[in-house]
């Protein structure tokens, strides 16, 4: 009989144990879908710093694991996103740098994801600070942070910010292996002169470039363009003419240089050259 009470007994306290854990396993799944809710409806309607507090929560929470954490923020990220909210859904996508355990390939992740969205909606100081972010963060091998640099220097460009691309391509001629990594180096060097009216200087950098014969048919496209532009500016006609002939056929917009070589040869039958 004693045995039996103590079965009993010992059974009923491993059955409440039981329906314990089954709670609050379901307390805890319901309490994520419930903030998760919340957090949309702040985001989209309600208070934005709200939902970025309960979001940075989240992030170093030992409820989450780190996948669970970047996929939370990931879907908080596409809400925003698609709701135009493009600032809002760059700073969710951010918090993702604070997710803890912290894992390389989470960072990996969060870089290629922030820089393709920076650089779609052309905000490029969030561009290059997400790309010196990861550079800081990760260990990356010789080729990634060339690719990286090389993408450094495209933002600094687009912002007009020559020295500092400069830097970083004296950077790149360090790392420099193959003719493909020099060509590309001479090219953006190229292209800071041309944008800044270097015009003699640029026509010697594209020439470098060029002369690697490296470059894909776009870059290749647009360094002979640009160099028959720097001739024109120049005055040198016969030499524009000569680029422009060669940029025909892979430049991208085709039209705008049949029309300076069309420009050209009317003024050079007229002044008998």
């Amino acid at each position: 009989m004693k045995k039996c009470l103590i079965f009993c007994l010992i059974f009923f306290v491993l059955t409440l144990f039981n329906i314990q854990i089954h709670d609050v396993q379901a307390n805890e799944y319901d309490f994520k879908e419930e903030i998760q809710s919340d957090i949309k409806t702040q985001l989209l309607f309600g208070d934005f710093r709200e939902a970025v507090m309960e979001l940075k929560r989240i992030t170093v929470s030992n409820a989450f694991s780190p996948e669970e954490k970047l996929a939370i923020l990931e879907k908080n990220f596409l809400i925003c996103k698609n709701a135009a909210k493009y600032r809002e859904a760059g700073e969710v996508l951010e918090l993702a740098y604070l997710i803890a355990p912290a894992k390389e390939e989470i960072l990996e992740q969060v870089h290629d994801k922030l820089t393709t969205f920076y650089a779609g909606i052309k905000n490029w100081d969030k561009c290059v600070n997400s790309h010196f972010y990861y550079l800081q963060n990760v260990k990356v091998d010789e080729e990634k942070k060339k690719v990286v640099f090389f993408e450094i220097v495209q933002a600094y460009q687009q912002m007009r910010q020559y020295e500092k691309a400069k830097l970083v391509l004296g950077e790149l001629l360090l790392l420099c292996k193959t003719d493909a990594d020099f060509a590309y180096v001479y090219f953006y060097q190229a292209r800071g002169s041309f944008n800044k009216n270097e015009y003699e200087k640029a026509i010697k950098l594209y020439e470098k470039a060029l002369s690697f014969e490296a470059l894909p048919d776009k870059e290749t496209g647009t360094a002979l363009y640009q160099t028959g532009f720097c001739h024109e500016i120049l005055g040198e006609k016969k030499n524009a003419l000569q680029y422009y002939e060669k940029a025909l056929p892979l430049y991208g917009n085709g039209q705008v240089v049949k029309k300076r070589m069309e420009r050209l040869q009317a003024t050079g039958n007229k002044s008998g050259i």
